[in-house]
């Protein structure tokens, strides 16, 4: 019994990586991982198909650092999640590659990874499936698909911009799209289990985690305090406040955490529905290519970034609210 439910929360781990992988790379057009899986549909070279597995197993370690949180701090509210979705930015910009120290904390860590990748992929479309309302799921999908085609030649503003012609888009959309099919069917295969990590699980990724972050804290992050102190010093703050906060609230939330949400069944016509996202993006695509119709890429990532520091300041206040709210409550009852 205990390696059968070992084995569902692993599996539980990887069907969310194949979810948040694809929001955070294929659906945003990240050059590198994008072309290996171009490579992988046009001559199947190993380097890149060892490059997608490589993939995978980084984001499996990632994924563990959004359901974690979520476990142990009873997640269940929208502002919660939104806190904890950053701590799975930070895991995917900060554990293997260093942008979070160099670059930004907030792009794409805690902007697009956090949005994107948990409020809209594993949450919004998680929600809509499981209500198995054909019309909710189709406007999602074909929204998503235009917003998806819209993006790809989101890098034409840079030195050397990589976007690619409508018959490569095609392929890489229908690979790229299977593997999000994967995770969903493979959360919904397991829709009736319960994520309760045990301490050894959780010493064992917490190790890994330590033994990738630390290096990257020593031979990056501390050398950057002195030439970008205020970015640098950002880190610990976030952490320390979004921790706390999560915590503190923890402790007032009387409902069962978002695993619960996510019981219910999803039929296996809606998630077919979703089908109708890369193919509205393929579609679409040849129209955009053509005409050059471009999106306004530094608009989008100043409002992106703009919308990190609004948003975290609101779940903060809407998480000490409802902690205040709890606490007078448990006075009371006292």
């Amino acid at each position: 019994m205990k390696i059968k439910d070992g084995l569902s929360r692993l599996f539980t781990i990887y069907g969310t990586a194949l979810i948040l992988m694809f929001f955070s790379e294929y659906f945003f057009l990240n050059e590198e991982p994008v072309q290996d899986v171009m490579k992988i549909m046009s001559v199947a070279e190993e380097a890149s198909i060892l490059g997608y597995v490589e993939f995978t197993l980084f984001y499996t370690l990632f994924a563990v650092w959004l359901l974690l949180p979520i476990f142990y701090f009873k997640i269940r509210s929208f502002w919660a999640l939104y806190l904890a979705g950053g701590f799975f930015g930070i895991a995917t910009e900060g554990v293997v590659i260093p942008l979070i120290y160099t670059e930004s904390l907030t792009w794409p860590a805690l902007s697009w990874h956090v949005l994107a990748d948990v409020i809209l992929g594993w949450y919004v479309v998680r929600h809509v499936l499981i209500k198995n309302q054909p019309l909710y799921t189709v406007l999602l999908a074909v929204a998503m698909g235009l917003f998806w085609a819209f993006w790809v030649p989101w890098t034409h503003i840079g030195e050397e911009p990589f976007i690619p012609e409508p018959s490569r888009f095609t392929g890489f959309a229908l690979f790229a799209s299977a593997s999000l099919f994967c995770g969903y069917i493979i959360l919904n295969l397991l829709h009736e289990k319960q994520f309760k990590p045990t301490r050894i699980e959780l010493g064992v990724f917490g190790v890994i985690t330590l033994a990738l972050w630390v290096p990257m804290l020593i031979n990056v992050w501390f050398p950057m305090l002195a030439a970008k102190p205020v970015n640098s010093l950002l880190l610990p703050l976030y952490l320390g406040v979004s921790l706390y906060t999560l915590w503190r609230h923890s402790k007032v939330e009387t409902r069962e955490d978002l695993f619960s949400v996510f019981r219910s069944k999803i039929a296996w016509w809606n998630i077919l529905l979703l089908t109708l996202m890369p193919i509205t993006a393929i579609s679409a695509y040849p129209l955009i290519y053509r005409n050059q119709l471009y999106p306004p890429t530094a608009l989008i990532v100043a409002l992106m970034n703009t919308s990190t520091y609004v948003l975290t300041v609101i779940a903060v206040f809407m998480l000490w609210r409802d902690i205040k709210k709890g606490d007078a409550e448990q006075v009371i009852k006292a």
